[in-house]
Formats: structure tokens, C-alpha cells, sequence
């Protein structure tokens, strides 16, 4: 089961979600997992610690996605290997360049170049969160017709192939990490019939999604918090919380892919959040609403003056330049 608790920063989203594993804990539950950002984990710990108590607190994991990762697959499974450094990954990546130069047909001029190693390991980093991998540009090239762009997603799988290959011979990627624990045979074990909850994201990766997606399938229930302040609009661009909504739409998408039921939307708004003092309440709900007041006054003072849309006084505009 899936559910959302949304609502704009400072309703309670947070609190909600504790409120909500310690009664679980009360009821007699003890598998139950609150995923949170790396920055935030120890906060999150001691905030759930000082709730529930030091006993109960053994049936709660409070961790971010890597150390999920390292729970499951184990640490000795991920460090056996060298870890990738970036003076490793940099050096790595200039051997694969100079490896598979002569094939390239647009970059074999700039491969040598030392700025050519930092472009396609942040090149590298980037496909690798969003899990595309260099077959999929080796297929893509092929189904284009000749032209530049297939040129290139032909060299960028060369060289991509060719540094995962260098890497794979006896180093781990942290890049890799979210990959292999969306492959973890333990990951639907450990979250069967478990509670899971997930706060203060405002997205996921790929590979994260891809966790998520096993999360949805195996867990008793998923619960998200985001911080947006409902669920409409989600195409619109403008809107001050479009990439949450996208992210919600994403996961909501995935539930109905697998078949996995949701309930309805738990909407907190900035009413409903006793911290909120009313002078903050009134800026939240009036910002970025023109005061009707106001434009009736600056509208009236426009035509008074003859003018039928306002300008602008020369005390507004940029001081000119002297030359």
C-alpha cells in the first residue's frame, strides 16, 4: 500500500510520520524503516529516539538509502573491492580514453586532453544515476539515421564501455550502489511485511526509484512525505512545487504499474500547524498574490494621470554608464 502525507515546509510532515511509528510501536509492531537524506540522519535518530524510547527504538531502522544498502548487501560484500577514489576514477578514465582513441570519430581529437577526463566522468556519474547504460547508447546510435548526434552516442558508449570495464576489474563505484541494491535478492525479504516511511526527499535518482519500486511490491506499507502543497497541477512548470509534484506523480505511477493500491493523500496545510504564527500565516496565504487593494489603487492613479497602464518613473530605472 502506498500513501502521501504532503504539505508546505513547517505543517508537520515530519512530525506526522513519528506520531504515526510510535503508535505502530504501541500497537506492537517491530518492523518498521524511516528512510531519510544522509545530512539528516542523526537528527532524524535522535528526534525518534527521544519519542519512543531506548527499548523501542531497536524495532526502528532510521537510515539513508546507502546505509540501507550496506545493511543488506553487507559492507564486506561492497569494500572487498578498492573503493573508487576520484583521483582513481580520473586516472581510470584517462587509461579507457587512450584505450579506445583511434575508434572514436568525433572526440578522438580531444581525448587527451586533461578536461576531457573530468567531462566524461561527470558524464559518467550521470548515466549511472539514471541507469543508462552503454548498451542502451550503442542502441540508440544504431536506430538513427547519420548524423552528429549519432557519432557521438557511438564514442560515449565506446568510452563508457571501456571505463566500466577498467573499473569493474577490482574497483566499487559508489555511483553503482543504488544498482546493486535494487538487485539485492535480501531487499524483498527485509521489507516484507514491514512499514516503510520516507521523508524529507525532494527526489530520487533513478536507481533510487528503482528501490522504491521493490519497496512498493514487498512492503506492508509505503508511506512518502513531500513538501508541496497538494498534488494538482503536476505539469505545470510554474508551479512553486513542480518538482515534488513530478516526483509523487513518478512513484504514484509506479504503485499503479504493480498493481499496488493507494490511499488517500494525507494534506497538511499551514492552518493546520500550531508553530505558525498568524502574521506568518497571512504572508503564506497572500505571497505571490497581488493584493486586490493595491491594484486598484495603482490603477486608479493611472488613469487620474492619463495614463491607461502604468510606467515606469525614471527613479526606477539603471543608472546609465558614463563613458
Amino acid at each position: 500500500m502506498l500513501q502521501f502525507v504532503s504539505g508546505p515546509s513547517g505543517t508537520g510532515k515530519s512530525e506526522k510520520i513519528r506520531d504515526r511509528i510510535k503508535a505502530l510501536v504501541e500497537s506492537g509492531e517491530d518492523k518498521l524503516t524511516l528512510i531519510v537524506p544522509e545530512q539528516f540522519s542523526f537528527t532524524c535518530h535522535k528526534d525518534m529516539l527521544a519519542l519512543v524510547g531506548a527499548r523501542d527504538m531497536q524495532k526502528i531502522d532510521v537510515l539513508p538509502f546507502t546505509k540501507l544498502s550496506e545493511k543488506l548487501i553487507g559492507k564486506p560484500a561492497l569494500y572487498e573491492r578498492c573503493r573508487l577514489s576520484d583521483t582513481s576514477a580520473a586516472v581510470l578514465m584517462s587509461l579507457a580514453l587512450r584505450q579506445v582513441k583511434d575508434e572514436l570519430t568525433v572526440y578522438g581529437k580531444t581525448a587527451g586532453r586533461p578536461s576531457s577526463v573530468k567531462e566524461f566522468l561527470s558524464l559518467s556519474s550521470e548515466l549511472k544515476q539514471n541507469l543508462i547504460t552503454p548498451d542502451m547508447l550503442s542502441e540508440a546510435s544504431e536506430k538513427m539515421s547519420p548524423c552528429l548526434l549519432k557519432a557521438k552516442l557511438a564514442d560515449i558508449a565506446l568510452i563508457m564501455r571501456a571505463y566500466n570495464e577498467k573499473v569493474e576489474s577490482g574497483y566499487f563505484d559508489p555511483e553503482d550502489l543504488m544498482t546493486e541494491l535494487a538487485g539485492c535478492e535480501g531487499l524483498d525479504a527485509y521489507m516484507s511485511g514491514r512499514y516503510v516511511f520516507i521523508d524529507s526527499f525532494r527526489g530520487f535518482t533513478a536507481g533510487e526509484y528503482a528501490v522504491i519500486e521493490r519497496m512498493l511490491l514487498s512492503a506492508k506499507e509505503v508511506c512518502v512525505a513531500l513538501c508541496t502543497d497538494g498534488f494538482d497541477d503536476e505539469g505545470d512548470i510554474t508551479d512553486f512545487f513542480a518538482k515534488t509534484k513530478n516526483t509523487a506523480a513518478r512513484i504514484a505511477r509506479l504503485a499503479r504499474k504493480n498493481g499496488v493500491a493507494a490511499e488517500d493523500p494525507v494534506v497538511l496545510t499551514a492552518e493546520t500547524a500550531a508553530s505558525h504564527h498568524p502574521s506568518l500565516l497571512f504572508l503564506k496565504r497572500r505571497f505571490a498574490r497581488p493584493c486586490p487593494e493595491c491594484l486598484r489603487a495603482n490603477a486608479a492613479q493611472s488613469l487620474s494621470a492619463g495614463r491607461q497602464t502604468p510606467t515606469l518613473s525614471a527613479s526606477m530605472l539603471p543608472p546609465q554608464s558614463k563613458s
